[in-house]
């Protein structure tokens, strides 16, 4: 917790909590053109992960190009007392918009190999062991200067992974329906 907060003091000049704001994960492949009819910025320019301030169908928000679905898509931090307001504009914008629960995206992100914290992983699970050694670098993995780094490239390097307590395996289900 303490190289979290130092790191994002680093590079991010802090955090700040909003705890007045709601957030609205507007992902599938046709989210971003849908979302475009709706904002002036064009989301063209707003790459994976960066973030802007943009006023969503009228409504002041900051959209951020992200998700954790496997599909292209936006987060919208909206105002607690716009949040309803701006779920049924997006839904009235398209006659294809239909909300959907965790179960949802969780069934999207587990197709697309994406961990979910306290459910796939812990503090105590290594990148090795979770299959998300894609997630460091070349260059850190060289430097070795992240969090961890001698217990998680002693792993990364073993023949057989020596000290790997556990790994995630992905199943792909196979159904024949021309029987």
């Amino acid at each position: 917790k303490q190289w979290y907060q130092r790191r994002v003091a680093i590079t991010a000049g802090g955090v700040e909590v909003l705890n007045d704001h709601s957030l609205i994960a507007f992902q599938g492949p046709k989210a971003v053109p849908i979302l475009q009819k709706g904002i002036r910025h064009s989301l063209s320019q707003l790459y994976f992960n960066h973030t802007t301030l943009a006023d969503v169908h009228g409504i002041p928000c900051r959209v951020t190009r992200c998700g954790y679905t496997g599909e292209d898509g936006v987060e919208i931090s909206v105002p607690d007392n716009k949040v309803v307001e701006l779920v049924e504009k997006l839904l009235d914008s398209d006659g294809k918009v239909q909300l959907a629960g965790l179960a949802a995206r969780d069934s999207l992100r587990l197709e697309a190999g994406l961990c979910l914290y306290g459910n796939d992983i812990s503090e105590n699970t290594t990148p090795v062991e979770a299959a998300l050694m894609w997630t460091i670098g070349k260059r850190r993995r060289a430097a070795k200067d992240f969090p961890g780094a001698e217990t998680i490239m002693k792993q990364f390097s073993a023949k057989p992974k020596q000290g790997q307590k556990r790994k995630k395996y992905r199943l792909r289900l196979c159904v024949d329906t021309t029987a």
